[in-house]
């Protein structure tokens, strides 16, 4: 039994079509022609994808890549393990150099242990979050008293008197 998606079930498909069906597929011939589509290595350099790894999502990503490539390119395990600390984000690679991983997978699974922790202590700094407000106050306008006159006083002796009002009552003769 097969489990084929996306290109390789196209490719089955179209194989399958181009025999005559599923009654003509034969073993050696469907694999010679599956190594001929998708496992040519003519340009491929799997040391070289495996090495320009980078870990730009989440550990699990990476840890998935990691190991598909490691599988092509055949490298030890001692020097697998180098790689893969090399590949991590620095965050990550800061707190697990301190647990001193011994194989591939203790340090993936530090690595996802300690990326969740990262992400937690985010999410409670953002919830945590104080806002700071700054309050304007508003200063009512006052009016500064009026400059002194420079003038010299009409009135002699400097007293002053009101104006004549409305209820003053003039008489003529």
């Amino acid at each position: 039994m097969l489990a084929l998606e996306g290109p390789a079930l196209h490719w089955h498909r179209f194989y399958a079509n181009s025999v005559g069906g599923m009654e003509n597929v034969h073993w050696q011939p469907y694999l010679a022609a599956l190594k001929e589509r998708f496992g040519s290595t003519e340009f491929a350099d799997p040391l070289f994808d495996f090495i320009r790894l980078k870990h730009t999502g989440i550990v699990q990503q990476l840890y998935d890549d990691f190991m598909a490539l490691l599988n092509v390119a055949a490298i030890p395990g001692s020097m697998a393990l180098s790689i893969f600390l090399g590949n991590l984000k620095d965050e990550i690679l800061g707190q697990l150099r301190l647990y001193i991983p011994r194989s591939l997978i203790q340090a993936a699974e530090m690595s996802i242990l300690i990326e969740a922790n990262l992400e937690a202590e985010r999410k409670q700094h953002l919830y945590t979050r104080t806002t700071t407000t700054t309050q304007i106050h508003i200063i009512p306008a006052t009016r500064s008293p009026p400059p002194k006159s420079t003038l010299p006083a009409i009135l002699s002796g400097g007293s002053k008197q009101s104006p004549p009002t409305s209820s003053t009552t003039y008489t003529t003769k």
